[in-house]
């Protein structure tokens, strides 16, 4: 990737727009930083994209019909691949990478040093900012590496560090004709956030912080406990995630058992088993590219995680 170029779009303005929920973000910020590399390029760009940002750059490609203003697609930081093509890759057009650290799905996060290395087109989700544990920091990329501020798009928003999933409230902050171009393509897809909203968002950033790192406290035990529970299930391989509230364990060693009657294959099986057998909901991990894990959310009390680490024990001493 070292021979790709760089794009010299230049810096004008950092502005800050409120934008909708997590994939709209994502999709109206690749097709804003799409148009302005092919104006800038005339060449169809290679999209890089990064975890979370592959579901997203897969929704932008089905729902805008827009597979003939890319050239290639590439996924990195899968579960099971470091690096995975979506279509023919081509070195010689400008990229655009997006990261979001903590990384989804298993909440892995990137080092400054490996965001620092970053010499392409970036949007950054910083949505999971304050939501880290062990005395991981999270670093802003336009900080680590300010050359990168004209070719940065930083996003954010409420859900999840202030609770306010419901509220629908996000911001973008970059370039301003991205940001411009942004907001054109979401007040012709979305609607605009209420101001209700907005001012709540607004107080929630601006208000005292104290009640975020009591909450930060809460979500590590519980994080140190679905972790524990889970390996000590038969089968079940959990790593510790360093942020957000979501465990991804693999689970390869219980695939091709028999449950229900039915021969659990894939994730997408296993989840449906336990969803059937244990009443306990995950999310298969092909929905994050990865054929031997699934997901699970600790954004629940304690004795919940107890009892849901239960039932899945007692699921998989059922499997033949």
């Amino acid at each position: 990737m070292a021979h790709l170029r760089r794009n010299g779009t230049p810096y004008m303005a950092i502005n800050l727009e409120p934008v909708l929920g997590p994939i709209d973000r994502y999709v109206q910020a690749i097709d804003a930083a799409v148009q302005q590399l092919e104006m800038a390029t005339h060449q169809a760009p290679i999209v890089v994209a990064h975890s979370m940002g592959g579901l997203a750059v897969r929704a932008w490609l089905r729902d805008r019909a827009a597979e003939r203003r890319v050239h290639s697609v590439i996924t990195i930081g899968t579960p099971h691949a470091g690096c995975r093509h979506e279509r023919p890759v081509r070195l010689a057009a400008d990229p655009l990478a997006m990261l979001n650290p903590p990384a989804m799905p298993n909440k892995r996060a990137p080092s400054s040093a490996s965001q620092a290395r970053l010499e392409r087109e970036n949007t950054n989700d910083d949505i999971y900012e304050k939501i880290v544990y062990d005395g991981f920091e999270v670093h802003n990329l336009v900080t680590l590496c300010p050359e990168l501020r004209e070719r940065a798009v930083i996003v954010n928003g409420v859900s999840k560090t202030y609770a306010m999933t419901g509220w629908r409230i996000g911001y973008a902050l970059g370039p301003s004709d991205v940001i411009a171009a942004a907001a054109k393509i979401q007040s012709q897809s979305t609607s605009n956030p209420t101001s209700i909203a907005q001012a709540a968002a607004l107080e929630a950033v601006r208000g005292q912080q104290e009640e975020v790192a009591i909450m930060v406290s809460e979500f590590q035990k519980r994080r140190d406990a679905i972790v524990e529970g889970l390996n000590a299930i038969e089968g079940f391989r959990c790593r510790k995630p360093e942020g957000a509230f979501y465990v991804f364990p693999n689970i390869a060693a219980l695939l091709g058992r028999i449950g229900l009657g039915k021969k659990l294959n894939t994730p997408c099986d296993f989840a449906d088993y336990l969803l059937e057998e244990a009443k306990v909901a995950a999310v298969p991990g092909e929905d994050f590219g990865s054929p031997a894990h699934i997901r699970f959310s600790y954004a629940t009390s304690l004795r919940d995680i107890d009892t849901g680490c239960a039932r899945i024990r007692e699921a998989v001493r059922k499997l033949n």
